[in-house]
């Protein structure tokens, strides 16, 4: 099984925040889908935000993920930092991630970041290339729209495996308070896949999401609960020829 999370260094990537349940969220506008979707959306950061996750990429032993991330908003520009970890026994993948976004006009922002990718493969070996992102966003109303180009400029490692683009685009509206749904199309030389997905306000503590993503047909479902200014995310994902999943997420905002 380890074989098919490493088709590719640096897949799967961990899901943060809303997008680990709802699956899409490459125009939804919040902050966390910054971070290795559209960096454009770090423009609708808080003041202050810091969020985490974890999850073991389908109940495997001994393989884990992590993920740690800050933002800030000042007025029309957003800062974000972030890291990633991804491994087992002595193979891990971390991604240190500087991003930053700009509000050129009221309802348009563009973002870039820019990663330092690391392989470790022994206590004594490690290797790094740089991967560069690119995004925009709109909005108008309660639609979103959103564009990105992540790892445009090809990195590769120093064996010779290419990390290659890809290109997202997205869409996502919020026509209740409540209510939110998001859609999402990506490609790259692997080919293209789709996503999409939804979130619920039952409670102003508490909000339901359910996503979709093909190929392959995956399933998504999740929850997260408010306290102020935490919040809790679980995400339960089903994915047809691995094991299931389960995502935590925590995060705290300050407006």
């Amino acid at each position: 099984m380890l074989l098919l999370l490493l088709v590719a260094a640096f897949e799967p990537m961990l899901p943060l925040g809303p997008a680990a349940a709802m699956n899409a969220g490459t125009a939804h506008p919040h902050w966390q889908n910054a971070f290795g979707r559209n960096p454009a959306l770090a423009a609708s950061s808080p003041w202050l935000a810091l969020g985490g996750g974890y999850w073991r990429p389908y109940g495997l032993e001994g393989v884990d993920q992590a993920g740690l991330s800050a933002a800030a908003g000042f007025e029309r520009w957003a800062a974000m930092l972030g890291i990633s970890q991804f491994g087992f026994d002595r193979y891990r993948e971390r991604d240190f991630a500087v991003l930053g976004a700009f509000r050129a006009f009221p309802t348009v922002a563009v973002g870039a970041a820019a990663h330092l990718l690391t392989v470790t493969t022994s206590p004594v070996r490690t290797e790094a290339v740089v991967a560069l992102d690119a995004g925009a966003a709109w909005s108008v109303g309660f639609l979103h729209l959103g564009v990105a180009a992540n790892r445009f400029n090809l990195p590769r490692l120093a064996n010779g495996d290419l990390l290659p683009a890809t290109v997202r685009a997205g869409l996502s509206a919020e026509p209740l308070e409540d209510f939110a749904v998001a859609l999402d199309a990506a490609w790259s030389e692997y080919g293209g896949e789709t996503s999409a997905g939804f979130e619920l306000g039952l409670l102003p503590q508490l909000k339901l999401r359910f996503g979709v993503g093909y190929p392959p047909l995956e399933y998504a479902a999740g929850l997260g609960v408010v306290a102020g200014p935490v919040e809790v995310d679980y995400a339960f994902r089903y994915h047809p020829q691995l094991r299931d999943s389960h995502i935590l997420g925590l995060r705290f905002s300050w407006w």
